[in-house]
């Protein structure tokens, strides 16, 4: 059997190379550099990062607890148990209950207005028909997914958790969505009229009903309660038209 010839283990002659260029005198070392200032990621994501993945899986396991089991019955550690996370992560983006109850209306109440907005956006000369439009997309929205009556009707309204500001700047957009289309179908409408305060009464409106149709467990379906929500809108719209038509029309000269 011949014999296997072994050579001593040794650097090759390019690394030989590279060793004498980085050990010389005149080669400037390499900067040191810590991996303290290096930003730590874990799974592909930074501390930023998972910390508002932290939030985001915070705020859906309170959807989802909210609506399955309702306010008055939630509690942290609920919410946390169905995040999977302990009380600490949670006070870590929200102070209370009440804080993430609030922020979890106010992320529904978004999803519902970019609704209204797509339903109201239709070039439709008829305020009554751009009405429905919007009720029909409000019910849609609201049977979809019975949690969100849950949080945005029942317990929202009963137990007083909604935020004024939000409130105001919904029933402003609402006023002047409404009041434009209006103003430029009836051009003499009474200048004492006003708009904010007709919109508050017709979304409270709207929302009682809504508020009765959930606990009857969406027993209608949603083209009857559009024409239930929508009476009121259309005694307001023949008022007007009754106004309009009652005004003289100005000589242009």
């Amino acid at each position: 059997m011949p014999s296997i010839r072994r050579y001593p283990c040794c650097p090759t002659w390019p690394h030989l190379v590279l060793f004498r260029t980085l050990m010389s005198s005149d080669h400037q070392p390499l900067p040191r550099v810590s991996f303290r200032d290096l930003p730590r990621r874990y799974g592909g994501a930074s501390a930023e990062e998972r910390k508002q993945q932290r939030r985001e899986r915070l705020l859906d396991a309170a959807f989802e607890v909210f609506g399955r089991k309702g306010y008055k019955e939630t509690t942290l550690r609920l919410i946390c148990a169905q995040a999977r996370m302990t009380d600490r992560y949670f006070y870590e983006h929200f102070e209370s209950l009440d804080a993430i109850f609030l922020q979890v209306r106010q992320r529904l109440a978004t999803e519902l207005m970019e609704r209204l907005l797509q339903a109201s956006a239709r070039p439709e000369p008829d305020p009554v028909l751009l009405i429905r439009h919007a009720l029909t997309a409000f019910f849609e929205y609201v049977k979809e997914d019975p949690r969100r009556a849950r949080v945005l009707l029942l317990d929202a309204m009963s137990f007083g958790l909604t935020s004024t500001e939000v409130a105001e700047t919904r029933l402003n957009w609402y006023a002047q969505l409404i009041g434009g289309r209006l103003k430029a179908r009836y051009p003499n409408l009474p200048p004492q009229l006003d708009f904010q305060l007709v919109a508050s009464g017709f979304l409270g409106q709207v929302t009682y009903v809504a508020t009765v149709w959930t606990l009857r467990k969406f027993d209608t379906p949603v083209d009857q309660m559009v024409d239930h929500a929508s009476y009121a809108w259309m005694g307001l719209h023949h008022w007007l038209a009754d106004y309009d038509a009652s005004v003289p029309i100005r000589s242009a000269g």
